[in-house]
């Protein structure tokens, strides 16, 4: 579980960089495992890596240059004093190198082998830095040899999810509000001039009831009741919530 939970932190990190919502679903992600040796693992509990990076399907690869391109550098504090003066040259080396190619080798022989100046040079997993940079429509984020990366694109139908899930979010706080019992069923309405949110609310209409524990989720004021004004995205809502007695 302590790699699930690596993969896990790394996923949030890639989510980060690309500023998207925790509740905002993807459509999927792809884990790129330097040791394959407990990818079989992995792929029996893809479950629960989906359920926590929020996304729709888990991917296993070993083309990391199709998501990422890949910069290797020198660990300075550990190879100063074991390259000495050689150091730059290494480092030069590394550069005009494929980071793609040089992963491939520490991935296949546990180590990076380069010759420099006439001599051969072994570098380990720990005297190396990798970086990386996602590309386009991805985002990325590695450590201890593994890569994490996110499709970024966000098609229609799970905008519109990442709607309903925030709209959850604000009906639960409502009901907070309204001192709710966990077993209190409530009748939902729901205003708003964006036809995007009444479009996601339409699609996602039995989700809302059930996570709310909702009889009715109408797209209409409920007479009597104040409404709270909640920004949903970038949408404007008006919510109104009765308990059912």
């Amino acid at each position: 579980m302590n790699l699930v939970r690596h993969i896990s932190s790394l996923g949030r990190q890639a989510r980060s960089k690309a500023e998207l919502k925790v509740r905002q679903p993807l459509a999927k992600v792809e884990v790129i495992l330097a040791d394959t040796t407990h990818q079989d693992w992995l792929e029996a509990h893809a479950g629960v890596i989906a359920e926590e990076l929020n996304v729709k399907l888990v991917e296993y690869s070993d083309e990391p240059d199709k998501y990422v391109e890949h910069e290797v550098l020198p660990n300075f504090k550990l190879l100063g004093p074991k390259l000495g003066k050689l150091l730059p040259k290494v480092k030069q080396a590394l550069n005009q190198a494929s980071g793609a190619e040089l992963l491939a080798n520490l991935r296949d022989n546990g180590k990076i082998n380069i010759c420099v100046d006439g001599q051969d040079v072994e570098l380990l997993p720990e005297e190396i830095e990798v970086r990386i940079k996602a590309r386009e429509g991805w985002a990325a984020a590695n450590a201890k040899g593994v890569v994490v990366v996110l499709a970024t694109e966000l098609t229609p139908e799970l905008l519109a999810e990442g709607l309903a899930r925030d709209l959850v979010r604000a009906i639960q706080d409502l009901r907070k509000e309204l001192n709710c019992d966990f077993t209190d069923r409530i009748e939902i309405g729901i205003v708003s001039e964006s036809s995007e949110l009444c479009s996601a609310i339409e699609q996602h209409r039995d989700t809302l009831a059930e996570e709310t524990l909702a009889k009715s989720v109408l797209l209409e004021k409920l007479s009597g009741i104040d409404p709270t004004t909640v920004k949903i995205g970038d949408h404007e809502a008006q919510i109104t919530v009765r308990v059912v007695q």
